[in-house]
This record gives C-alpha cells, structure tokens and sequence, in this order.
C-alpha cells in the first residue's frame, strides 16, 4: 500500500495496477477500493491487470481477456460473462453473485453481476426489504 500511495501522489494521468486485489486482507481491500472509485471519479486512466472478476465487474468499463498473448475478448464486461467459452478456455472465473444466479431457477435475469445488482432485484420484487 506504501506503493500505491507515493505513487498516488505523484498524480500521473494514466495508472497501471497488476493484480491490486491479489492477497489482500479486508482492510486493504477496501482501501484498495476506496482508491479505484478516487481514481475513476477524477476520471484517471486505471489499466488493471487482473483475474479477479468480482472486482473487474465493479470497476471496469472495458475489458480484454488474453490467453497466449492471443486477444479473446475486448468489450464491456456484461457482455464477457455471457461468453461461456472464454471461461471454459481461460482460468478466470465468474463473478461470484452471477455463479450464485446462474444456480438458482425462475426468473433470474442474467444481467446480474454484483451483490448490488441482487439485492435491487430482490428488493423490486419485494423478496427483501431495503
């Protein structure tokens, strides 16, 4: 985090993370996170490397999914996780909410992909309250 944070001030337009959420504890996870929406929301240039889906999910806009220095997947990432074969062919996983949906039955629209996006969905059909 010491890193992340000279760098942070340094203020450069683009920033370049590799794997940001990789062994992290739940302190620095939300401080990592707490970054990112920073960054983004000065309108910063983040490129992240990252298997981390739950995260890619939450914070990107775009995403390009490599395997063997060969281009498998370039756009948004709602539509990667419609995308079975990338996952069968790569070792990244789905989110976990959209493993979690993806195993439930009924009327489960797709485009769930965060604890967010869940609980709204439930609370519009009033399955829980708010």
């Amino acid at each position: 985090m010491v890193a992340v944070a000279s760098y942070l001030v340094s203020d450069p337009k683009v920033f370049i993370f590799d794997e940001p959420t990789s062994a992290l504890d739940a302190f620095d996870s939300i401080t990592m996170n707490n970054v990112f929406k920073t960054l983004l929301a000065k309108n910063k240039i983040v490129i992240v490397i990252s298997h981390d889906m739950n995260f890619v999910v939450e914070y990107s806009k775009r995403v390009v999914v490599m395997d063997n220095a060969e281009v498998l997947f370039d756009g948004r990432a709602e539509d990667l996780f419609e995308k079975d074969e990338i996952f069968e062919e790569t070792s990244l996983e789905l989110p976990q909410i959209k493993k979690l949906t993806n195993g439930l039955t009924g009327n489960i629209p797709k485009s769930i992909y965060t604890p967010e996006d869940l609980h709204k969905y439930l609370v519009e059909r009033r399955l829980v309250r708010k």
